[in-house]
């Protein structure tokens, strides 16, 4: 999985297409932290809880192989791979480190966003160190 560009916006509005798990609600606000790739803010559109902070796993980590299901792409609306930012949770408590068994895929042009659970051994705690 690699990002040929980075991707640059200030704010957007997605809409859950599948529940994060966990939660119940749908719409959710996505910034750029800071204006600084590849980190970014995930929170519920006018809410002040959860907010996550999340990374461009891209960006974050070579050689990573994500499986993102026909029925998932289609639910996001996903015409092409080019328009999807896979995003990770990160876990700050835990010193930096990001959940890769439970990626958000979203779809940059519809604005939809979908929590894709992977099959295989991922980690829900890899170390953000710089050494991806």
């Amino acid at each position: 999985m690699s990002r040929s560009t980075k991707v640059k916006f200030e704010t957007t509005t997605v809409q859950f297409v599948r529940p994060l798990l966990g939660f119940n609600d749908d719409t959710f606000e996505l910034a750029q932290h800071d204006a600084d790739y590849p980190w970014f803010t995930l929170s519920v559109a006018d809410a002040d809880f959860p907010s996550f902070i999340v990374v461009d796993l891209a960006a974050a980590f070579t050689g990573l192989s994500l499986d993102i299901p026909d029925d998932i792409a289609a639910d996001l609306n996903a015409q092409d791979i080019d328009d999807l930012l896979i995003l990770g949770i990160v876990n700050v408590a835990d010193g930096f480190t990001v959940n890769l068994a439970g990626p958000l895929v979203v779809n940059l042009i519809a604005n939809t966003i979908a929590q894709v659970v992977q099959d295989t051994d991922l980690s829900t705690a890899a170390p953000l160190n710089g050494d991806n």
